[in-house]
């Protein structure tokens, strides 16, 4: 995964295809270990992220919630992660970017994560995830003219 200011749609593809001529992979692999320090979004050693940090992009708002053994979803406030408590009777519900458009200010930045030294649990619960997407209708109308 790109670093810090190789993080760019566009920087990212060409560092993938870099990465692919076996001269220059070592050069950019050791160019994206010294960019790591301007990532903002550093993650402790024990954890695998396994979900980039993103907002999401094509909602108005996203509802999350679920029960999970192994799998957390946290969001970032500006400086650090928070863990988000999922549970079956309650929503976490967070702007996304098209109300952040509308009303002016940030979408939630969050991420999916796994504890690296996490034990299997010997009674593992189903690792279900419920998110509804709130969208606005001009979406489905834009999506609609790709299809028909």
């Amino acid at each position: 995964m790109t670093e810090g200011p190789l993080d760019k749609r566009g920087l990212r593809d060409l560092f993938a295809l870099g990465s692919l001529i076996p001269p220059l992979r070592p050069l950019l692999h050791a160019l994206n270990r010294s960019l790591s320090r301007f990532n903002r979004y550093d993650s402790p050693k024990d954890v695998y992220v396994i979900g980039k940090p993103h907002t999401d992009k094509t909602r108005a708002l996203t509802c999350l919630g679920g029960d999970r053994d192994r799998i957390t979803t946290e969001i970032y406030d500006g400086q650090k992660w928070h863990e988000l408590a999922l549970t079956t009777d309650s929503l976490f519900i967070f702007p996304a970017n098209l109300m952040s458009k509308q009303l002016n200010f940030e979408p939630t930045i969050h991420r999916y994560s796994v504890r690296k030294d996490q034990l299997l649990p010997i009674d593992p619960k189903p690792n279900i995830s419920l998110m509804i997407g709130i969208v606005d209708q001009d979406y489905f109308k834009n999506l609609k003219k790709h299809f028909i």
